[in-house]
């Protein structure tokens, strides 16, 4: 689930707290809120401390793209919902992804992880248990796919072994004859 600690809400009324300040503070030549002033006024206004005041000023970092206090977000809200959309559409993608490697090959890669036919995931002994995180999600994945390109390694060397046996032993005619070394 897409977590961001109510850290939205409260840009959002930070936002509209400084739209309504922004009139009686000093503007600069181009109609934008003096920096000293933008500053002065944060550090008194964002207790959280959330919008850079040493930077990028006035910006804040939602889903991974940065916006700034001056410009009303709401103008961006489509936007931001398709990027939050996005972004646990992946995720699901991820927790799919691991439950089919995992009903794929049967294994578990050594974690005790629980998978619940609700499409539950857990990790724990059955007693002891919590949700899987993201992290170790992408982790096992990765995991997965280490073990797949091992398993085809080891395939196609073993397809080769005896691809070069079969040829040798039927030159020699002796189809019927293992040969062990």
């Amino acid at each position: 689930m897409l977590k961001t600690d109510n850290q939205l809400r409260y840009f959002l009324n930070l936002q509209h707290k400084f739209q309504a300040n922004a009139p009686a503070l000093p503007h600069g030549q181009l109609g934008n809120v003096k920096t000293v002033s933008l500053k002065a006024w944060l550090r008194k206004n964002d207790n959280k401390r959330l919008i850079d005041i040493d930077c990028f000023y006035g910006d804040f970092l939602v889903l991974g793209k940065s916006y700034n206090i001056e410009y009303p977000l709401e103008d961006r809200a489509d936007e931001l919902f398709n990027r939050a959309l996005k972004s646990c559409v992946k995720e699901e993608k991820r927790y799919l992804a691991l439950r089919s490697k995992v009903d794929e090959y049967g294994i578990t890669l050594g974690v005790k992880l629980n998978v619940y036919s609700s499409g539950k995931m857990t990790i724990g002994d059955g007693v002891n248990e919590r949700p899987i995180k993201k992290e170790e999600v992408v982790k096992l994945l990765d995991a997965f796919e280490e073990y797949e390109s091992f398993m085809n390694t080891l395939l196609q060397d073993i397809s080769r072994s005896f691809a070069s046996h079969d040829l040798l032993r039927a030159e020699a005619g002796t189809k019927d004859v293992i040969e062990r070394d």
